[in-house]
C-alpha cells in the first residue's frame, strides 16, 4: 500500500480544537523536555530512559514512564491522552524542585500546564471528555510502525556497516532573499550526534548537498557560505565549532560528477573512544525560487538517512511571509536504486511508512528536545549569524525513531503563485 502524505495543522489563525491542542501540547512538551534536560545536568548523566528519570527523582515508575514517553513523543497530539493528571504532575514538579532544578524550568512547566488545563476547560469541560476527543484525533489517518522491526534493523545495520549514531539532525531555515524578493535564502544545520565506529576501516559520509530545481535540473549557481566562518573546513561546510565534540572531527570534502557534494569523516579509532558529534552549518544564498514557475512547484527539504541511528530530528523553519500558511507534507522514499534524489520521479519508491510533521509554534524556544543537547542555543546562534528575526519563523518537526536506511525523509511546501502587480 502506498501511503498518503500526513498533513500538519496550519499555523495558528482562528484555531480549531485540533490546532489549539497540537500547539498547547507542543508547548507543554517543550517545557517538560527542558526540565528533564536540567535534571540530567544536575545528575551529570543523560536521561536516556524512563528508569533514569525514576531513579533521579525517586518517583513512581508509572509517572516516570508517562513523562518520559510524552517528552519523546514524535507527535504530542498522539500522546495527549497520556499526559499525567494534575495531581501527578504536581508531584513530578515538586520532586524536580527538591532535586535542585532551577525554578525557571518549573515555572515554565506550570505555565504550560495552566494552558493545558484551559484547553480542557474550554473545549472539553473535563479530562475524560478531552481524552476521548484527543484519542479520536490521533487515530485519524495514523498508522503504527513496527518499532521492534525498525530497532532490529538498526542493530543489524550497525553491525554490518560498522558504525552507529545516537541522533541524526537536519534543520533547514527559509526566508525571502535579502536582495531579490523572488528568491529564497536558506540555511541548514546537519550532522550526527554521538557517532561511533565499530570497525577501524570505516570512512563515513556526514552530510551531502545538491541544489537543483524541483524537476531535478541544476539551473543556477548557489552561493554557499559557512554559518561559522572561524573554523577551517571544506568550503561551504564549516563545522559549528561550539557545538561539536572535542577534539574537532577531521573532515574531507568529495565533489561528485552528479553535482552532489559530500563531507566525509576521517579517522580510525573505534568504540566509545571514537564517538564524535559532528555538526555542520551552511548558508545558501538565492537557494530557490519563491513562487511557482514551469520548473518549480514546491520547496523540498530532504534528510538522507545513510547512518544507523536511534532517532532522526528533522526541523523546517519558514518565515511567516513564505508559502502563505501552506501546510507541509512528509514522505519517506527508499533509496535502494541509487538514483537522482529528485522526489517527483520517485513515487514508486515511496515506503509503506507513515511519519508525521508537526507544527511546534514560533521561534527557537519551542525546539528543545533531549535528542539534541543545547539545540535552542544552537538555533539562536544560527539566527544571530544570519541576522534574521527568529520570532517570525514557524517551526515544523518530523521526529522518526530508528529511521530506515537507506531512505530519504522529505518535507515539502507547495509554492504559491506569484502575486499579480496592482492595477494602475
Amino acid at each position: 500500500m502506498i501511503p498518503m502524505a500526513t498533513t500538519a495543522s496550519k499555523a495558528p489563525n482562528g484555531l480549531t480544537f485540533e490546532q489549539q491542542a497540537a500547539l498547547t501540547l507542543s508547548q507543554l512538551r517543550a517545557s517538560l523536555s527542558a526540565l528533564v534536560g536540567a535534571i540530567g545536568e544536575r545528575t551529570a548523566s543523560e536521561i536516556r530512559k524512563a528508569a533514569d528519570l525514576q531513579r533521579a527523582l525517586g518517583i513512581r515508575t508509572t509517572l516516570a514512564w508517562q513523562v518520559y514517553k510524552f517528552v519523546h513523543a514524535a507527535d504530542p497530539l498522539a500522546e495527549g491522552s497520556n499526559v499525567p493528571g494534575a495531581g501527578a504532575m504536581k508531584r513530578f514538579l515538586s520532586a524536580a524542585a527538591k532535586h535542585g532544578v532551577p525554578a525557571t524550568y518549573v515555572d515554565e512547566c506550570l505555565n504550560a500546564l495552566d494552558e493545558f488545563d484551559e484547553l480542557i476547560k474550554v473545549h472539553a469541560g473535563n479530562r475524560n471528555a478531552f481524552d476521548s476527543m484527543i484519542s479520536g484525533l490521533a487515530a485519524e489517518g495514523s498508522a503504527q510502525i513496527d518499532a521492534q522491526q525498525k530497532r532490529a534493523a538498526f542493530r543489524a545495520n550497525s553491525h554490518l556497516w560498522g558504525v552507529q549514531a545516537r541522533t541524526q539532525l537536519g534543520c533547514f531555515m527559509y526566508q525571502p532573499a535579502a536582495d531579490d524578493p523572488t528568491l529564497i535564502d536558506a540555511a541548514g544545520i546537519r550532522g550526527l550526534l554521538q557517532l561511533r565506529r565499530l570497525r577501524r576501516d570505516v570512512s563515513w559520509v556526514i552530510t551531502s548537498t545538491r541544489a537543483s530545481d524541483d524537476d531535478g535540473v541544476i539551473r543556477r549557481d548557489v552561493a554557499i557560505e559557512p554559518l561559522d566562518p572561524t573554523v577551517e573546513a571544506p568550503p561551504g561546510f564549516a563545522l559549528l565549532q561550539e557545538f561539536c565534540s572535542r577534539p574537532l572531527p577531521a573532515l574531507r570534502r568529495i565533489h561528485h560528477e552528479s553535482g552532489v557534494i559530500s563531507v566525509e569523516l576521517a579517522g580510525s579509532t573505534v568504540g566509545n573512544m571514537s564517538a564524535v558529534t559532528c555538526l555542520l552549518g551552511s548558508i545558501f544564498r538565492k537557494f530557490c525560487p519563491r513562487y511557482r514557475d514551469e520548473h518549480n512547484h514546491a520547496v523540498i527539504s530532504q534528510a538522507k538517512v545513510r547512518t544507523p541511528c536511534e532517532v532522526l530530528i528533522f526541523d523546517v523553519l519558514v518565515h511567516e511571509e513564505l508559502f502563505r500558511s501552506a501546510s507541509p507534507e512528509v514522505f519517506v522514499y527508499g533509496d535502494h536504486r541509487d538514483i537522482d534524489p529528485h522526489p517527483e520521479a520517485r513515487k514508486c519508491d515511496l515506503l509503506a511508512l507513515r511519519e508525521s510533521v508537526v507544527y511546534l509554534g514560533k521561534g527557537p524556544s519551542v525546539m528543545h528536545t533531549p535528542d539534541v543537547p543545547r539545540y535552542t542555543e544552537m538555533i539562536h546562534y544560527a539566527f544571530d549569524r544570519l541576522g534574521w528575526d527568529e520570532a517570525r519563523f514557524d517551526v515544523y518537526r518530523c521526529r522518526v525513531e530508528y529511521p530506515v536506511m537507506p531512505s530519504s525523509v522529505v518535507v515539502r511546501f507547495d509554492l504559491p503563485e506569484c502575486p499579480k502587480p496592482p492595477k494602475k
